[in-house]
């Protein structure tokens, strides 16, 4: 590899430090990092959180964590020493599930956006649940009265699904899990795993109130009504993360779960 981008969340208090510490170790390496038309790769200093708006880049994505939890990241701070084995190609490109969430307004079908952890319709800021209609593959499965419901990918899994208790599912896998939010039905408090060629379906239903809302990986929030349906697709699009240390997903799952 000869050349990378960075990009940097400007709100960690020592981005600055790490960046200048990244380019020294490039600089020495004979990375070039000023020219992001040569660019091979891009190294994200930062969380899952600076991670998330690159998704679905063309060019493959090395985190450094400088966030808390940081699943997604391949690099610790004090592990920049690693870097050296992009000179001699000596990681590979994982490539991560995604999906592709479209508003259906019983004419037009338009994709709103695409995602890496996962689209949730919850009841916002409100205090009472919400219903929600599900579907799969064309069906209704249930209708679901909770605080909100869940469709997140693999890598997803360890995120917004677990804290709801959901199960937590080896990102190289392909498949949509499926989590009710503080579901207020016995039956309907588990998680569904569904296969990723499955269309998956959430309809707000209006009688517990007017409005829910529809957001994708923390980011994008918009207002839904029960005029639309929201469709769930996998995505043709992936995003590539390098991997560089050995690590397998259980020294990932021990590391993080243990702080």
């Amino acid at each position: 590899m000869k050349a990378v981008r960075i990009v940097k969340n400007t709100k960690k208090p020592d981005a600055l430090q790490y960046e200048k510490e990244v380019q020294r170790r490039l600089d020495e390496l004979g990375i070039a990092y000023d020219d992001e038309s040569k660019a091979e790769a891009i190294i994200v200093l930062g969380g899952d959180g600076t991670i998330l708006p690159l998704a679905g880049s063309p060019l493959p994505l090395l985190g450094i964590n400088l966030g808390n939890v940081g699943y997604m990241s391949e690099l610790e701070k004090d592990e920049l020493s690693l870097l050296s084995c992009l000179v001699d190609d000596s990681y590979y490109v994982e490539d991560r599930m995604m999906l592709d969430i479209f508003i259906d307004d019983g004419n037009t079908e338009t994709l709103f956006c695409s995602a890496l952890n996962e689209v949730v319709m919850s009841k916002g800021a409100v205090s009472h649940m919400i219903d929600i209609e599900f579907s799969a593959c064309g069906r209704v499965v249930s209708v679901y009265s909770a605080d909100g419901l869940i469709a997140a990918t693999p890598t997803g899994s360890s995120a917004y699904s677990m804290a709801s208790g959901g199960p937590i599912v080896d990102p190289k896998l392909e498949l949509i899990c499926l989590t009710p939010v503080s579901s207020h039905s016995l039956l309907n408090s588990r998680s569904l795993i569904f296969p990723p060629f499955a269309e998956l379906a959430m309809k707000f239903l209006p009688t517990r109130g007017k409005k829910a809302y529809l957001s994708v990986d923390g980011r994008k929030s918009i207002p839904i009504d029960n005029k639309v349906t929201v469709k769930i697709r996998k995505s043709d699009k992936t995003t590539k993360l390098i991997r560089l240390n050995g690590h397998c997903f259980c020294d990932i799952l021990y590391r993080k779960l243990s702080k």
